[in-house]
């Protein structure tokens, strides 16, 4: 299966939706504290605190922002 068929059914089959990388994400994950320095990660984390949602992780920096991890 094509990457991109198998990402598309992945979305619909769990119900999830794909953040955009805005501007805002970009530039809230700047203001973060710098804990963590993985650009990535750092869009992970600003997009959980601008769209107050959970990340599922197992990574040990996550848990050093404010905001909710589940691991």
């Amino acid at each position: 299966m094509h990457p991109e068929t198998w990402f598309r059914r992945a979305l619909e089959v769990h119900s999830l939706v794909l953040a955009d990388l805005s501007l805002e994400v970009v530039s809230a994950a700047n203001d973060l504290p710098w804990h963590h320095h993985d650009p990535a990660d750092r869009f992970i984390i600003s997009t959980a605190v601008l769209e107050q949602c959970p990340v599922v992780t197992a990574h040990s920096k996550f848990s050093q922002y404010n905001i909710c991890v589940l691991s």
